[in-house]
Formats: C-alpha cells, sequence, structure tokens
C-alpha cells in the first residue's frame, strides 16, 4: 500500500522546492531503499508468494518501477543519492528478480533500460554507475547464458519462460534501439572520458554485450573506423582486433579478465591519438 500510494503522488504534484523532495523523493527514496533491502540477501523465500498466488511482490515492484520511472534524468541528477538508490533497486531487481522485471510493458521495460544508461552516463558517482553497469552485465549474461549458449537446452521451466519474454522485449523495436546504444556509449566512456578506477565496472558489461550480439559490434566497429583520419585506420582495425585477444566472448570470468586488460590497452593506444574522435550516437 505505501509504494503504491507513491506513483499517484508523483504524477500529481510538480518538482520545483525543497517541499517536493520532502514529501515526494524522500518517500520514493524510503521506498526503494526498503524493497531492495527485502528483494537482496535472501532473507525471504518469494516463492511462496507465487504458491498462494498472492499478487503482492509483483504489484508492489511494478509500482515503485512506476514512480521511479515518473522521474526525468535531470531530476534523478539533481538528487544524487536517490540515483543511486534507483541503480541499486534495478540492480538488485535484475539480478535476483529478473522474472519480475519481464513482466512489465515493452515501455517500461525501455525506461529500466535508460534510466540504466543515465546512470553510466550522467552521473560521476563510482556507486551509482558500478550498480548501473552491474545491472546490465548481468542482463546480458543471463540472456547470452540462457538463450545463446550450448547449454540452453537445459534450462528449467521459469528460465525458459523468463528467457520467452525476455526475447520478445528484446526484439521490441524500441528496445532494440535502446540496447544498440549500450555498446558505443560504454566504448566511449571507457576510451575517451572515465578514469581507470572504472574500467572494471564498465568493461563486464560491454564484454556481455559483445557475446549477445557480435553482429553488432563488427558493425560498430566499422562505423567506429570510418570515422577516423584516414591515415589512422590502419592502426585503430589492429588495435580493436587486439580486443578480442585471449578471448572467446563467452560470459566466463576468465574471458571478462582478458577482455578488462585487452581493452585498458586499447584505451592508452588510443588516448595517444589526438585525432581520433569519439562514435556519435
Amino acid at each position: 500500500v505505501m509504494f503504491c500510494s507513491q506513483l499517484p503522488r508523483l504524477k500529481t504534484e510538480g518538482f520545483e522546492n525543497q517541499k517536493m523532495f520532502d514529501s515526494k523523493i524522500k518517500g520514493l527514496h524510503h521506498c526503494l531503499v526498503i524493497l531492495t533491502r527485502a528483494l537482496s540477501g535472501n532473507y525471504i523465500c518469494f516463492e511462496v508468494f507465487e504458491l498462494y498466488e498472492d499478487q503482492c511482490l509483483p504489484l508492489a515492484i511494478s509500482a515503485l518501477l512506476k514512480a521511479c520511472m515518473c522521474l526525468a534524468p535531470e531530476d534523478m541528477v539533481a538528487y544524487p543519492k536517490m540515483f543511486r538508490r534507483v541503480c541499486d533497486f534495478l540492480h538488485e531487481l535484475i539480478q535476483e528478480h529478473l522474472d519480475q522485471l519481464v513482466l512489465q510493458e515493452p515501455e517500461m521495460f525501455n525506461k529500466v533500460l535508460l534510466s540504466l544508461i543515465d546512470g553510466i552516463c550522467m552521473t560521476t558517482d563510482p556507486v551509482t554507475i558500478s550498480a548501473a553497469a552491474g545491472a546490465l552485465d548481468h542482463l546480458f549474461e543471463y540472456f547470452y547464458v540462457h538463450a545463446l549458449s550450448r547449454t540452453r537446452g537445459k534450462l528449467s521451466k521459469k528460465d525458459r519462460e523468463i528467457v520467452s519474454k525476455l526475447s520478445k522485449l528484446f526484439s521490441n523495436v524500441y528496445c532494440k534501439r535502446t540496447l544498440e546504444r549500450v555498446l558505443p556509449i560504454l566504448f566511449n566512456l571507457v576510451v575517451f572520458e572515465s578514469s581507470s578506477t572504472l574500467l572494471w565496472s564498465l568493461s563486464r558489461p560491454m564484454a556481455n554485450a559483445i557475446a549477445c550480439d557480435a553482429k553488432g559490434f563488427q558493425k560498430f566497429r566499422r562505423q567506429f573506423i570510418v570515422g577516423q583520419p584516414e591515415d589512422e585506420r590502419e592502426t585503430l582495425d589492429k588495435a580493436i582486433s587486439e580486443l578480442g585477444a585471449g578471448v572467446e566472448f563467452d560470459t566466463s570470468y576468465r574471458n571478462k579478465n582478458n577482455f578488462t586488460r585487452n581493452l585498458a590497452k586499447f584505451s592508452k593506444t588510443i588516448r595517444k591519438m589526438p585525432r581520433v574522435r569519439p562514435v556519435l550516437i
């Protein structure tokens, strides 16, 4: 009831002053903390809700998602603690309760993806960035392991249902466009903007994004090289080829570590080439 009451308040009142912060942002912040902590840690057997056909969990998650997605990106940035809680919630939801997220409509799922991208691009808080990147990392890894890898035939009934719904969401035209933006955004951040302290966090979803869409990576690679000075293209092509040295792009921990190491070398190479430009998104 407390969670569901937040949505109408957010829709009917403004966002311009301290009163707004006290009445809505602060209340929503507390709701996020409560539900995120309830969802994490394996303290509660949520299967009981399914057993008794109790809809309180999906209703609470849906209401909180709608309340969070009502906030404009600039509102999130204005309240960094709130932004962090939103990304923490989405990270926990994707990592431990993906079956609840895939129940959402494509429009809501796309807003979740956009919020995670904003969590990476629109803040300098390393905790928020790591949470958003970790959520994308798990989403891509789950899809690869359960939908694309050779072991996908051994799925449980629950995983088969999640994969079926997730595949439909990924194929939605708007979600597909958003997902295609992830790799260029992460690439630009790692190579041209972010500090080395965020390399590990950002490289993880990059590796899994490539594993999920090898053709998309090759398209992105051509786009990046074509947009650079002609005399730099051969060097860049060779440097990008070395990103895959010792990497099979199968989401394993070893391959992710190899990719992170290769990406660090690639980033250093690019930063010594001042005429190289970021990819246009």
